[in-house]
């Protein structure tokens, strides 16, 4: 009997504990499961916050059922992804190592560089004008740093623009044009283009900009303003103005870390070795008089070989790739690789890697890729000239989408999603 009763108490205290874990964590409460994975309250509660504001939606049930049906795609998706063994192709596994390194990259500048940047009243309602701003300008280009000078050099002294830019493209719409880019706004293009563009008066020329893909020489044609320039709105918009401004004030900031850490490095390039690797790269030469042990470059502590450096190259983006067209180009190519390098090791070697949050972050991004590797393939054979195109693509999307519920235990708390408070 009083074993009994010890047991009836014993089983009491147990329920009264859980009930008031349930109650102190009410966010967790599961509003839907895929197999043994479940959405809590408080992640979907923490995506779907972001979806809206990044969105600009407002809160409702049926933003609230298309985002966790969009949930609930994801994890199927990724399944199916992993169950077809895509963590053994090649290819994504070049991919994970790509998002692994940019992530990691990411997390570093974050740590060396003071990420408060402090944004003033008039630097953010210089961002709202900015914005409220249409630009019509061109540009002269160059990825060589001396030829840009000249071509400056000659537009100061009275030369042509017009037919500079006949010299400055090989596009034949900016040749004939005159580097004509047409009207842009804040946003459209590289951020110390347009820092440089949007703080121009119409009719002056810039000094050359350096850009993410070489140097501008920019004229500004003429601006035009979107709107009136409210105070309402202005302050409605200040989060959004602040966080483009520290964007702007971040990039410059990390393109001067760069700077001087490559500078710091002392990036020497041994002059015979780099006409080798010129020659295997732009001109398929592939003789056996080349070796690949030979020594390309020395910096602080360290060197690499034509071997190493090819291995490096070959990570490249094709658009990262087409961008080298000269000795040059390949030797700026070749030492942001250097600096690139010398970023990560010094990251692992703080165990950025190691913790909890990167890891998540890092997980979250491989499985984003895991469902663009499936979206990919359920579009495969579809006609984008098609006109009904989207039309197609909806219906491949749903179709295979049901048919992955109809393999897999896929349960949504209709009564959870409905009550939740969102803030």
């Amino acid at each position: 009997m009083i074993g009994d009763l010890k047991k009836i108490l014993f089983v009491q205290c147990i329920f009264i504990i859980i009930t008031m874990i349930n109650c102190s964590n009410g966010d967790d409460k599961t509003v839907a499961q895929v197999n043994d994975k479940i959405i809590s309250a408080s992640n979907f509660k923490t995506n779907y916050n972001e979806f809206l504001k990044n969105n600009f939606l407002s809160d409702n049930l049926l933003n609230r059922y298309a985002f966790i049906n969009n949930m609930i795609d994801e994890i199927l998706f990724v399944n199916y992804a992993t169950d077809l063994g895509v963590d053994n192709d090649s290819i994504f596994l070049e991919n994970k190592s790509k998002i692994y390194d940019q992530l990691l990259l990411n997390n570093y500048f974050e740590n060396e560089i003071e990420s408060d940047f402090k944004v003033n009243e008039t630097e953010s309602r210089q961002i709202y004008s900015w914005k409220n701003l249409t630009l019509h300008v061109r540009h002269l280009f160059s990825k060589d740093s001396n030829k840009i000078e000249k071509m400056y050099n000659r537009i100061e002294n009275g030369g042509s623009w017009d037919l500079i830019a006949m010299e400055s493209f090989r596009d034949s719409a900016l040749k004939n044009s005159g580097g004509d880019l047409g009207w842009i706004r804040l946003g459209d293009s590289d951020p110390f283009f347009e820092f440089a563009a949007f703080s121009m008066e119409i009719g002056s020329v810039s000094r050359p900009i350096r850009t993410r893909n070489g140097y501008s020489i920019i004229q500004l044609l003429d601006k035009t303003y979107e709107s009136f320039l409210k105070e309402s709105d202005y302050l409605s918009s200040k989060p959004d103005l602040i966080r483009l401004a520290r964007y702007y004030k971040k990039q410059f900031t990390i393109r001067g870390y760069m700077d001087t850490v490559k500078e710091q490095l002392n990036i020497k390039f041994l002059d015979n070795a780099l006409d080798d690797l010129y020659k295997i790269i732009f001109f398929f030469n592939n003789s056996q008089d080349f070796k690949l042990g030979e020594k390309l470059l020395v910096f602080n502590n360290g060197s690499w070989n034509l071997e190493r450096t090819i291995k490096k190259l070959s990570k490249l983006s094709k658009h990262q790739l087409g961008r080298i067209e000269s000795k040059s180009d390949l030797k700026d190519a070749i030492s942001g690789l250097v600096v690139r390098s010398y970023f990560l090791q010094n990251a692992k070697e703080l165990g950025l890697d190691k913790n909890s949050i990167f890891k998540n972050e890092y997980q979250n991004l491989v499985d984003r890729d895991k469902v663009k590797f499936v979206l990919e393939m359920v579009n495969a054979g579809l006609d984008q000239n098609d006109p009904d195109f989207e039309k197609h693509k909806r219906s491949k999307y749903f179709n295979f989408r049901d048919q992955l519920s109809q393999n897999n235990k896929v349960l949504v708390d209709s009564l959870v999603l409905k009550n939740m408070v969102v803030s």
